[in-house]
């Protein structure tokens, strides 16, 4: 599990901190792609109903190209 904080594109806060399961070993720091919606959840776990999971880590973010 890890901490997770929203942040915007150039660094700052964006939105609420929150827990999410750790699915692909990422490292304190990190920017990681996060997948929030709970059905999405427990079909990637394959765990059905039976924890109520909301957020997992799917992805760690490489680089960021500003647009």
């Amino acid at each position: 599990m890890r901490y997770c904080r929203v942040v915007a594109q150039r660094g700052g806060d964006a939105g609420a901190s929150f827990v999410a399961i750790d699915h692909v070993q990422a490292g304190v720091g990190d920017r990681v792609v996060v997948l929030t919606e709970g059905n999405g959840v427990r079909q990637i776990l394959k765990i059905g109903d039976i924890v109520p999971i909301r957020s997992i880590i799917v992805g760690i973010v490489d680089h960021v190209e500003p647009a």
